[in-house]
């Protein structure tokens, strides 16, 4: 219904240049530049049309109101542009219709989500970690399966990052402070020959050393 007592009403402008003012040449309609005419166009104005348009649809609709502003009307404007790939759009949209016609829309939004599960599972199994994991103070491996496991555990200069960082945030160092530190500071503060060992020695570990290593690390600090 457009009755505002009844919820209200939608008007939907699909030209916005109706709000732009002096829209037309009224100027040279009445000079004749389009030919001859015995009607003249008014200054056009459309912030009056505007304001009308505003008016009326704030006016109360009660009988003994007639010409006054509701004191509950409201106008909200809403300027809805989404520009968008319009193949993209075109291609969803008829992939989405074809779905629809053959399955039905409930089956069809089951199956749009299934793709996109299957979709987003073989990202993740194939996606590779990022080499700057020095955040992640517990050194456990986070891909996807085995195959790749303890290659990562075989990057010792890595690892030996990310217990020195593991070592400065423990002991609430500042950077400037702790790469001041000297070697027998680090070491009391490690406390652990092996650990101590492989942080300030920068040799080579097989990678059972390596993975030895990685479980004194986890195990450091919690005693």
């Amino acid at each position: 219904t457009c009755d505002p007592n009844d919820g209200g009403r939608i008007v939907f402008m699909a030209d916005g240049s109706a709000l732009i003012n002096a829209m037309y040449d009224y100027e040279g309609f009445n000079d004749g530049e389009y030919g001859p005419t015995n009607k003249t166009i008014p200054e056009n104005d459309n912030r009056k049309w505007a304001m009308d348009f505003i008016a009326e649809a704030l006016m109360s609709t009660e009988p003994d109101e007639a010409g006054q502003p509701s004191p509950t009307a409201m106008v909200i404007f809403d300027e809805s542009r989404h520009p968008q790939n319009a193949l993209l759009a075109d291609s969803y949209n008829t992939i989405y219709f074809l779905l629809v016609y053959f399955t039905g829309e409930g089956l069809a939004m089951l199956l749009l989500f299934l793709v996109l599960f299957v979709t987003f599972e073989a990202v993740l199994l194939k996606k590779r970690d990022p080499e700057p994991w020095r955040h992640v103070f517990s050194i456990i491996y986070y891909g996807f399966g085995d195959a790749n496991r303890y290659t990562y555990y075989a990057k010792s200069e890595k690892i030996r990052q990310v217990f020195l960082s593991k070592v400065r945030n423990q002991n609430g160092l500042t950077r400037e402070e702790f790469h001041a530190m000297p070697a027998k500071d680090l070491v009391a503060l490690i406390n652990d020959p092996v650990l101590a060992k492989f942080a300030i020695e920068p040799s080579k570990y097989s990678l059972e050393q390596t993975v030895a290593v990685v479980k004194r690390i986890k195990a450091w600090g919690r005693t």
